[in-house]
C-alpha cells in the first residue's frame, strides 16, 4: 500500500481524476483514500476549508465518489466528480460525465471520497493509468479481470511477497481461478464445457 501510494503520487496528486486506485476491500479503501487525499494537501492541491460528510472530511478540489442514485440532483451511485465549490453545509460538484450539481448535506450526504474506489465500484469506470491494491483473499480471474481493464494506459499491480509467492506463483494461481456462476441452462445444454480433468461435472 506505501509502495502504491508512493508511485501514485507522482501524478496522481495534480491529476486524480486519470490516475484511478482500486482495491478489493472497503477497509483499504478507505485506507488508500485517506493517504491520497494527505498527499494532496500537502502538495498545495486543497483548500483549508472543508466539510466533514459521514465522517470524512473533504476539502474544495477533493475527489469524491456518488454512492446512492438521486433524480433530484441528476447523479448515479458510483459516479465519480470533484467539489467545486464549498458554502458552509452546501457543497457543488463538478461530476466526470460532464456539467455539475449541488445540493446542501441536509438533502443529500450520500458521498465518500473517490480517489480510490473498490473493484465492484469500478466495474465500467476507465482512467489513464490505474493503481491495484491486489492479491488478499477476495482475487480471483473475474476480479483480476475488472482491475486489468479499467486502463487506457498504464495498470500497476501491487502485491505483497506472501500474496506473490516465489516469482508471482501464488499470484498467478490465485489470478487464474474462476468463481463465475453458471447457469442450469448452460450445463445442460453444454455439459461437455464444465467437466473437470477427470470426466465428473466441475461444482
Amino acid at each position: 500500500m506505501a509502495q502504491l501510494v508512493s508511485e501514485w503520487r507522482s501524478e496522481g496528486v495534480t491529476s486524480p481524476e486519470q490516475n484511478l486506485i482500486v482495491a478489493n476491500q472497503n477497509e483499504d479503501v478507505r485506507e488508500l483514500n485517506r493517504a491520497a487525499q494527505l498527499e494532496r494537501f500537502l502538495g498545495g492541491e486543497l483548500s483549508e476549508t472543508f466539510i466533514v460528510i459521514a465522517g470524512q472530511t473533504c476539502r474544495c478540489r477533493d475527489r469524491v465518489l456518488f454512492t446512492k442514485n438521486s433524480r433530484l440532483f441528476g447523479v448515479d451511485n458510483g459516479a465519480l466528480g470533484t467539489i467545486s465549490n464549498l458554502e458552509g453545509t452546501r457543497l457543488t460538484v463538478a461530476l466526470d460525465t460532464g456539467g455539475s450539481t449541488s445540493f446542501a448535506l441536509a438533502d443529500y450526504d450520500h458521498l465518500r471520497l473517490g480517489y480510490a474506489v473498490t473493484t465492484h465500484k469500478a466495474q465500467g469506470m476507465t482512467a489513464e493509468n490505474v493503481f491495484v491494491l491486489a492479491g488478499d483473499a477476495m482475487q480471483d480471474r473475474e476480479i483480476s479481470y475488472v482491475q486489468a481493464s479499467r486502463a487506457r494506459g498504464l495498470t500497476r499491480l501491487y502485491l505483497n511477497r506472501e500474496a506473490a509467492g516465489e516469482e508471482l506463483q501464488d499470484a498467478v494461481r490465485q489470478m487464474s481461478v474462476s468463481h463465475q456462476k453458471m447457469l442450469a441452462q448452460e450445463l445442460l445444454e453444454e455439459p461437455e464445457r464444465f467437466r473437470s480433468t477427470d470426466g465428473a461435472l466441475a461444482r
